[in-house]
């Protein structure tokens, strides 16, 4: 009777933390990766003796960086109302950056301090 047992459970894979069987986001990615390197780092700093060498290291602080730049990255909206605040906001900062270069041009090119 153990035998069918094991062989049953030989047919179904073992449930895994990290990669579930699930999709996920490019963003919830990021977040992940960015949240065990960010863990690893400071559990690293808090020994004695260190663990992870500079490549180590360097490699995960490579990983931290690109999870920041997708998590950072601006998501492009479909909703109508999103959209229309994201290009008031687009459009206000260029005027902006226009009256900053006019009043500049008017001062001799020489920028306020």
């Amino acid at each position: 009777m153990a035998t069918t047992i094991w062989s049953k459970r030989n047919n179904r894979s073992a449930p895994c933390t990290i990669f579930t069987t699930t999709t996920l986001s490019p963003r919830q990615i990021a977040n992940k990766a960015y949240t065990l390197g960010c863990k690893k780092l400071d559990r690293d700093d808090k020994r004695s003796k260190q663990r992870y060498h500079v490549r180590e290291r360097l490699l995960l602080c490579n990983t931290i960086s690109k999870a920041e730049e997708v998590l950072n990255a601006r998501t492009r909206r479909t909703n109508r109302r999103v959209m229309a605040a994201e290009d008031e906001e687009e459009h206000s900062s260029d005027e902006f950056s226009m009256k900053h270069v006019e009043v500049t041009h008017a001062l001799g090119g020489q920028p306020l301090n």
